[in-house]
């Protein structure tokens, strides 16, 4: 017998744990719930972030926010049982109260008691993973326990599948941009503000000012450019965060503080990349997908990337960007001052680029790929074909044990050797 979805638009309970930031896999997720079909789907979102219940609330959407703590997390309280059943109990009372058909967790933390919650109410639960875990968060968060895996990247995706996880319980489905919101910019010259001449190269970069982000190695790069390469390029970096200060006192020592901008974090990221920058540069150490690297695509800017993480899913070397080896920063300007030194390959692959993420990285990619997940999995509850019990696989564990064993008996040479000697 056929099933189809009911008359009524299925409940999604989107649970997020995160920081006080919006960014990354926050603004995944709001792209997601604001556009989901409201005549399919009717999004519920419970987190623990002021800001994110106030962007949910300007969606229209019921918002429930509430304080979260990680059971055996990196930080204190490290074992708090009490507020993590607590957790478990409203997990179930949302569900109930609000008639849930399918939970959707924006990130592996709040599966940890999502997966109890969901069992004790026969709800079927969705992880979305938008970066890598080591293995001990990967069995701390339960996150084999998920009925529906959804990974960012086929790295993320490896790690599950080398840990046992069945292939059928875990998909990837990239980010998606939406497109229309992109391209509605209005000009801003920034040449004009930052009193550029018009032959002046302008490399830009955009993102959180973290080390992971890499932005010390742009700045690197741009010394490497000049006293390698011999070119005195601009480097336009947009953002905030803890960085801040420390790339200032980079750029000072390596004698690039008058060719290096730093701009505060802003809306208007797209108007500033758009017919201002020659290329966007990308210093990143780890990525899980590259949004701003696909961004600076829709604003049809050439990109030279690391080759990590989900960015070569963007940046297909020498037919949509050019890549280097991660955080290798000669290879960094080596790629750069290739594009500096050939127009023609820039305006090529700046097309290539933005036409690459058009057809494969678009909002409504994402979303389709999402709302037929969500439909898979309420059919199979539908039809009793989801399992529902609290057994995984004991690969992990024994991949955990055999890592603690090495580093033991790694320890424990050393000690031998110091007694020796």
């Amino acid at each position: 017998m056929r099933l189809i979805m009911p008359a009524n638009p299925a409940k999604i309970l989107f649970v997020h744990y995160g920081e006080q930031v919006y960014r990354g896999s926050e603004v995944c997720l709001i792209n997601l719930i604001a556009n989901l079909d409201r005549n399919c789907f009717e999004p519920v979102l419970w987190c623990n972030s002021p800001e994110i219940a106030a962007v949910g609330k300007s969606h229209n959407i019921e918002v429930i926010r509430s304080d979260f703590s990680l059971l055996l997390g990196w930080q204190a309280p490290r074992f708090n049982v009490k507020a993590f059943w607590q957790q478990v109990r409203q997990g179930q009372q949302i569900i109930k109260q609000h008639n849930i058909d399918l939970v959707h967790c924006n990130s592996a933390a709040p599966t940890q008691w999502m997966v109890a919650a969901c069992r004790l109410t026969d709800i079927p639960l969705l992880s979305h993973l938008h970066s890598s875990y080591p293995l001990r968060d990967r069995i701390t968060l339960g996150l084999h326990a998920a009925n529906k895996v959804v990974c960012v990247n086929n790295e993320i995706k490896k790690q599950l599948t080398d840990d046992g996880m069945p292939d059928e319980r875990i998909s990837v489905i990239a980010n998606g941009l939406d497109m229309d919101k992109l391209q509605r910019i209005f000009p801003i010259d920034v040449r004009q503000q930052l009193k550029l001449q018009y032959d002046d190269i302008l490399l830009a970069s955009t993102g959180y000012l973290t080390p992971v982000k890499g932005m010390d190695l742009c700045i690197e790069a741009v010394a490497e450019l000049e006293h390698v390469h011999n070119i005195k390029a601009h480097l336009m970096l947009i953002g905030d965060g803890p960085e801040w200060d420390n790339l200032v006192t980079l750029a000072t020592k390596l004698g690039v503080k008058d060719r290096v901008h730093l701009m505060d974090s802003s809306d208007l990221v797209t108007s500033m990349l758009w017919d201002n920058a020659d290329i966007y540069l990308s210093g990143s150490r780890q990525e899980a997908f590259g949004l701003a690297i696909a961004e600076a695509g829709v604003a049809n800017i050439p990109v030279v990337a690391p080759q990590v993480g989900g960015v070569p899913m963007i940046v297909k070397h020498e037919k949509t960007g050019l890549l280097y080896p991660a955080q290798n920063v000669k290879a960094m300007a080596t790629q750069v001052a290739r594009l500096v030194e050939n127009t023609q390959l820039r305006h090529h692959l700046a097309r290539a680029l933005k036409q690459h993420v058009a057809d494969n990285f678009t909002i409504d990619h994402y979303t389709q790929h999402f709302a037929s997940t969500y439909r898979q999995l309420i059919r199979q509850q539908q039809q009793n074909k989801l399992k529902h019990d609290w057994s995984i696989s004991l690969t992990p564990f024994k991949r955990l044990a055999s890592i603690a064993w090495r580093q033991f008996s790694h320890r424990l040479g050393n000690i031998q050797i110091k007694q020796d000697s």
